[in-house]
């Protein structure tokens, strides 16, 4: 690695640039030498257009210009690299939160695109409200401009204010570090643990611990980290693009440790570690939800019994549906009745994170173009171990802050798209109100057409492939014909599904359609079976378990690791070829089991879930987390 001092060669470029211009020289150069097709780089506004925005060109002269100086404004790049074409080859420059952003990004295979990176060593971004303070200063009305420099005309920089008139009013950016700009740093910055921009090609910084600075003499301080950086500037600086002088790799780490030691000062003081029981002061939290669609399945039924169970530490400003697909009245109307049901898409997004402090999101979409803009942190949820979670994460990454998973089975999805470690677990919990029994067993058993003597085995939840309701009736087919299967439910393919079924039981099939009360069919039946090939915690697992039925289930998911942390209660079998005889001889032992020893099974799991698994708790875990990361991000104190 190589530090130097540099600028550009053209005496007004360097003149016009806020250091010296040796980013906007350098990424000239790559143009004009087809290194690149295009630089993603910050532009601030003029004409109508005044607020400053990330551009993509391919045209040197619009690198070459004082718009392109340095942007003190609450600005992203992501939307504008998420747009670049995967064919094309592009530089960017980006701050350390974009630059940790991108290298994430890249971790999986994505926006590989982006082959020059450039970062921006940074102290802080204000927000918007400080370069309305700026303008006021300098008497500019902002509704008058036709375009704002922040920085340029020599170092240190001059803040230029255009009229639509052409008249220029200049001044100088002169309060870093006093108390009035400080009150105005956005809270990401405030909370911001990005010290380093790992994985760029080369950072640049302004040289202020360089004994030889002198005012009005623009030059950058350029610590060149890729092989390629060092032959971008030798092939630079031999085009006469740039002057180039080395200096001390220690003057570069001075400097980074300087801009450190600031940002850290900032923070707001020590996280409790995860885990730990945040005390919520002062005013609620506010979240927001985005879901795919409201459905009723197994991740709408986390939300909506997460929602209830938190009303009293989290105001809902709303759940935003992205798409039109699989609404279901009943579930909307269950969300209605806690919080703003808006739809559809990027509107309904940011109609709910407007108010919000935190967004909680699941489900294949593109995240990040649906919540651009926004400043606080969002959550990702990982609800199962399929194909359809791992393409839910790799599109999600671009928008999520933070991640989380249901159980250690929903963390596979995340492998190379975050560090794993990262990733939060907090476990599900169901709500006992749908477990409530309203019917004796005796007569819903008998309106179902059971006798005394048959043994009911019962499956509830969605008739649709991945969930396999027709391993269940190939298991149930092998065992005599007191051996009766009860399918609860419905979903997308359910005539099929009960087709299907019907084929292999005939008249031994049962079906009642979704039902909300679900407390009267758990107790009627004998054995609950789901034999998922995957799995994330499923809710309807341990309903049956708090309904005190007994349960056959394929080892996946969550099961390995309850397991683990409180022992087997319940039958499990293997997926594959092999399940539905696997399933028929584990639904035949729990058919043999005294009554003493069926009592104690039951009595256990419900002890399991009473303890740890209950919608109040899923909802304490989450209060805990999301009032420490809102805090740790934002820097409020909720």
């Amino acid at each position: 690695m190589t530090t130097i001092l540099a600028h550009a060669a053209d005496p007004q470029v360097r003149r016009m640039a806020s250091s010296g211009g040796l980013t906007k020289a350098l990424l000239a150069h790559l143009l004009e030498i087809g290194h690149v097709d295009g630089v993603v780089i910050a532009r601030s506004g003029d004409g109508e257009r005044f607020r400053p925005e990330f551009v993509v060109t391919s045209d040197p002269k619009d690198v070459l210009t004082p718009l392109t100086n340095s942007v003190y404004y609450p600005i992203s790049p992501r939307q504008a690299i998420l747009d670049l074409p995967p064919d094309g080859r592009y530089a960017a420059t980006l701050l350390p939160c974009e630059a940790a952003w991108l290298v994430k990004i890249q971790s999986t295979g994505r926006l590989t695109n982006v082959v020059f990176k450039i970062g921006l060593m940074c102290n802080a971004t204000p927000n918007r409200q400080w370069t309305e303070r700026l303008l006021a200063g300098m008497k500019q009305r902002a509704s008058r401009l036709r375009s704002l420099t922040y920085r340029g005309e020599g170092w240190p920089g001059t803040v230029v204010a255009r009229s639509r008139d052409g008249t220029a009013r200049r001044g100088w950016v002169n309060t870093w570090g006093n108390n009035d700009t400080e009150k105005l740093i956005s809270t990401k910055c405030r909370a911001c643990r990005h010290d380093n921009m790992v994985g760029m090609d080369m950072m640049v910084c302004d040289p202020w611990v360089c004994p030889t600075r002198k005012i009005g003499n623009g030059r950058t301080m350029a610590h060149l980290v890729s092989d390629q950086a060092l032959e971008v500037v030798k092939s630079a600086k031999a085009a006469g693009k740039i002057v180039t002088e080395p200096i001390a790799d220690q003057l570069f780490r001075k400097q980074l440790g300087q801009l450190v030691r600031v940002k850290r000062s900032r923070r707001l003081g020590p996280i409790k570690p995860t885990g730990a029981t945040t005390k919520p002061v002062g005013r609620k939290l506010r979240v927001g939800l985005i879901t795919p669609a409201l459905y009723w399945g197994g991740a709408e039924r986390w939300m909506l019994d997460l929602a209830r169970q938190s009303t009293h530490a989290i105001d809902w400003t709303g759940v935003a549906c992205v798409t039109k697909q699989f609404r279901d009245g009943t579930m909307a109307s269950l969300f209605d009745s806690i919080m703003p049901v808006v739809e559809h898409g990027r509107e309904a997004v940011q109609q709910i994170a407007a108010e919000a402090d935190a967004l909680v999101a699941w489900g294949a979409y593109d995240l990040g173009s649906l919540v651009e803009g926004f400043r606080g942190p969002v959550v990702f949820v990982g609800h199962g171990s399929g194909t359809f979670d791992r393409t839910a994460t790799l599109q999600a990454a671009p928008g999520a802050t933070h991640h989380a998973a249901v159980a250690e089975a929903s963390l596979e999805p995340f492998l190379g798209v975050v560090p794993v470690k990262e990733v939060e677990v907090l476990h599900n919990g169901i709500d006992p109100q749908r477990c409530v029994q309203t019917v004796s067993r005796a007569d819903v058993r008998k309106s179902l057409g059971l006798t005394d003597n048959d043994f009911c085995v019962g499956y509830v939840g969605r008739l649709v492939p991945e969930k396999n309701p027709v391993g269940l009736a190939r298991a149930i087919c092998r065992l005599p014909k007191r051996f009766k299967a009860m399918f609860v439910g419905g979903g997308w393919d359910q005539n099929r599904q009960r087709d299907e079924i019907t084929e292999y039981l005939g008249e031994r099939a049962i079906f009642v359609d979704r039902t909300e009360q679900v407390g009267n069919y758990y107790r009627a039946m004998d054995v609950f079976s789901l034999l998922s090939p995957r799995e994330g915690f499923s809710m309807g697992m341990l309903e049956a378990m708090y309904c005190g039925t007994a349960c056959v289930l394929t080892r996946v998911g969550v099961l390995p690791e309850l397991e683990r942390l409180v022992g087997k209660h319940w039958e499990t079998v293997p997926t594959g070829k092999n399940c539905p005889r696997e399933a028929a001889a584990a639904i035949a032992r729990l058919a043999a089991l005294t009554p003493k020893a069926r009592h104690k099974m039951v009595s256990d799991c419900k002890a399991i879930v009473d303890e740890r698994f209950l919608a109040h708790h899923m909802a304490q875990r989450w209060i805990d987390y999301l009032t420490r990361i809102v805090h740790e991000y934002t820097g409020i104190a909720t």
